[in-house]
C-alpha cells in the first residue's frame, strides 16, 4: 500500500467515523414522552393514517393559508372514517377544530401525552377542543357500527 492509499484511507475513516457519530442523548422530556404515549396506546383500534398535512406540504395543499394565523390542516383516513382537521397556534396554544365523517355517535376523545379529554360531536360530526398545549396528540373516534379508530400521532 503506498503513503498516498494510506492518508486517503485515513481520510475516509475519518469521513465515516464522523457521519457515524454518536447521536445526542435522549432527554429525560422526550423519554418521558415516548413512555406516556406508549401507554396510551388502544390496543383492538384501527389506525387512520395522516393522508395529507400542511405542515409537509405548506399553501396550495387543503385550504392557502392565513398570514395573519399559523394554520395547519390534517387529514387522516382509514377505511371505516375520514378525520380532518384544522389547527390554530396561538399565544403559544392550539385550538382544534374538526370534522368526523361518518358522524360518530359518541365524543371524539382527544388524548395527549398525559391526559385524555372527551369532545362532543354534533350531527354533522364536528368537534373543537381550545386552548391545548404544544405537543403530540391522537384522536380516539368510534364511528356507527364500526371499530374504534385512532389517528396516527402528530405535535402540534
Amino acid at each position: 500500500m503506498s503513503d498516498e492509499d494510506a492518508v486517503e484511507d485515513a481520510l475516509f475513516m475519518e469521513e465515516l467515523r464522523r457521519a457515524h457519530a454518536a447521536p445526542e442523548p435522549t432527554t429525560d422530556e422526550i423519554r418521558a414522552t415516548a413512555r406516556a404515549l406508549s401507554s396510551n396506546r388502544r390496543h383492538g383500534a384501527l389506525l387512520a393514517e395522516l393522508e395529507e398535512d400542511s405542515a409537509d406540504c405548506p399553501a396550495g395543499g387543503l385550504r392557502e393559508t392565513s398570514a395573519l394565523t399559523d394554520t395547519r390542516y390534517a387529514w387522516f383516513h382509514d377505511s371505516t372514517v375520514t378525520v380532518r382537521l384544522e389547527i390554530v397556534a396561538f399565544d403559544g396554544q392550539r385550538d382544534v377544530v374538526g370534522r368526523v365523517t361518518p358522524a360518530p355517535d359518541s365524543p371524539v376523545l382527544l388524548q395527549r401525552a398525559d391526559s385524555t379529554s372527551s369532545h362532543p360531536v354534533d350531527p354533522d360530526g364536528a368537534f373543537t377542543a381550545r386552548g391545548l398545549a404544544r405537543g403530540p396528540l391522537s384522536l380516539l373516534v368510534l364511528p356507527p357500527g364500526g371499530p374504534m379508530v385512532a389517528t396516527r400521532w402528530i405535535t402540534v
